[in-house]
């Protein structure tokens, strides 16, 4: 029988973030903008040795809850909690060194991690590519897009530009480590700014280079979006 997951106390995440996002004149990590109030575990995700935790309160999380409008923030924890080792990894701010240290302690190898390549892309947008309110939602096909999008006015010459070219997430090995590529639709609530085609470059050791961007269509979404 697995031993019981004991997940780190709001307290914890909160002394956490006080060593990693300094302020100046802020010392207490009971401070509102460290402290967190909840944490709770998040389940259908991509990592196997790890486990993704979500936490809710301080004001230097970067994540909006609705409709609440809380705070939350996402992080990958180790919960074998070796000595002299990281075992906390937040993966929200753009910290590339962060999702690659999250990536490396959970032990895939790249041909592993081709298996799961659709919760790899998924994890990769929140963490590189989200910024703010702004979040990347993955998208698979064409339908994907409409799906996203049913709400918009779509342009039909912009849809039929996209058809066999939005495919799938995709981790091809290669002699430097292996690229990663998806495609989005960008947007926030009422919001859709268009589809795009990421491609994010890993080292053999999961460090990921910055992500490249080409839009692939700026204009597919016309209109106010139905509120019926």
């Amino acid at each position: 029988m697995a031993p019981e997951l004991r997940l780190p106390k709001p307290a914890e995440i909160s002394a956490f973030l006080l060593h990693t996002f300094p302020r100046v004149g802020v010392k207490s990590a009971s401070d509102p903008y460290y402290r967190v109030d909840k944490v709770s575990l998040a389940t259908g995700v991509y990592f196997r040795e790890l486990h993704t935790l979500i936490a809710t309160g301080g004001n230097c999380l970067e994540r909006p809850l609705l409709p609440s409008g809380d705070k939350a923030g996402t992080f990958a924890y180790d919960a074998r909690r070796k000595r002299g080792k990281p075992w906390l990894y937040y993966l929200n701010h753009n910290r590339p060194l962060e999702l690659g240290g999250a990536l490396r302690a959970d032990g895939r190898s790249i041909e592993e991690a081709a298996e799961a390549v659709d919760a790899l892309a998924e994890l990769v947008a929140d963490a590189l590519l989200a910024q703010g309110k702004r979040r990347h939602t993955v998208v698979r096909s064409v339908e994907d897009v409409q799906r996203v999008g049913a709400s918009f006015d779509l342009d039909p010459g912009e849809l039929r530009k996209l058809v066999g070219v939005v495919r799938g997430p995709r981790l091809e090995p290669n002699a430097r480590g292996a690229d990663l590529t998806f495609h989005t639709v960008r947007g926030w609530m009422h919001e859709r700014d268009g589809v795009a085609r990421h491609v994010i470059r890993f080292d053999v050791d999961w460090n990921p280079a910055e992500p490249i961007t080409q839009v692939l269509s700026a204009t597919i979404f016309g209109g106010a979006p139905s509120l019926d």
